[in-house]
């Protein structure tokens, strides 16, 4: 069985509620999502975007479709890297406030 395929299948038993399939999907995706995160945020930052897709992927499972989103390999680091800029912008953001207040 190739990676995609213990993808499909983790992700299914994650539909079902398996505990175990998130982790399967962690321990397999969590590196290379960090990895990409880290290129555009702190390694604080890319942690919490890393556990924020991983909640994205829990609340879009019944709507993860791989002919539109790509293989979860790809979707999940690029999840992470949207949630490691969006941190970066909401901050600078607040800092921008706090300057002209």
């Amino acid at each position: 069985m190739d990676e995609r395929d213990r993808d499909w299948v983790d992700l299914v038993a994650m539909a079902a509620g398996e505990v175990e399939a998130t982790a399967r999907l962690y321990d397999r995706h969590a590196p290379c999502m960090a990895a990409v995160a880290q290129a555009v945020a702190d390694a604080e930052r890319a942690g919490d975007a890393v556990r924020e897709a991983f909640g994205e992927l829990r609340r879009r499972l019944t709507s993860y479709d791989s002919r539109l989103q790509g293989p979860i390999a790809a979707w999940l680091p690029r999840l992470a890297r949207e949630r490691a800029l969006a941190a970066i912008a909401g901050r600078q953001r607040l800092e921008s406030e706090a300057l002209t207040r």
